[in-house]
């Protein structure tokens, strides 16, 4: 390129000056320490994510009634709420699971037949029925949804029960 434009040779390189100087050049900077830290912590970040990761994939979203509605009242006093769960097995062979509620009082699961039966890979999605007693008072209660398999693998999803 430089014998086309009529340049010395050289002219134009990847070097610094002071190695055009003949001065020792430093090999190890600290920008590139920082940056082999960061990698070095990003790295082992991600392989603690991946051995950690949970064999059992679980979403919760709250149905909206018609009308903007949280939740329903029913004739006998009790509260119902509606829930779209979405379980995904991450293993590679089939499982059984069950999906329970926690962290709040007298709340039954209705629409889901138990134990749950998913081929490796597969994701099955549906929607649950809570009821529980107007006893909890109005208001938003949080609660889990936790589901686990027969080897004691389990994961969870947190949610809100509303009472109108």
């Amino acid at each position: 390129m430089m014998d086309k434009v009529h340049q010395p040779r050289g002219l134009v390189r990847y070097t610094s000056l002071n190695a055009l100087e003949g001065q020792s050049q430093k090999l190890v900077r600290p920008r590139l320490m920082v940056y082999g830290a960061l990698l070095g912590l990003l790295g082992s970040l991600l392989g603690y994510l991946a051995w950690n990761r949970s064999p059992i994939g679980l979403d919760a979203v709250r149905v909206v009634q018609p009308g903007g509605q949280l939740g329903l009242s029913t004739p006998d006093g009790r509260v119902t709420n509606i829930f779209k769960l979405s379980l995904i097995n991450r293993l590679n062979q089939s499982a059984d699971f069950t999906v329970q509620v926690g962290g709040i009082g007298q709340v039954q699961l209705a629409g889901l037949e138990q134990p749950v039966a998913l081929e490796p890979g597969q994701v099955v999605e549906s929607q649950v029925l809570l009821v529980a007693d107007q006893q909890l008072g109005r208001g938003s209660h949080p609660f889990r949804f936790v589901v686990r398999n027969q080897q004691g693998a389990r994961n969870w999803a947190k949610a809100n029960f509303f009472i109108p």
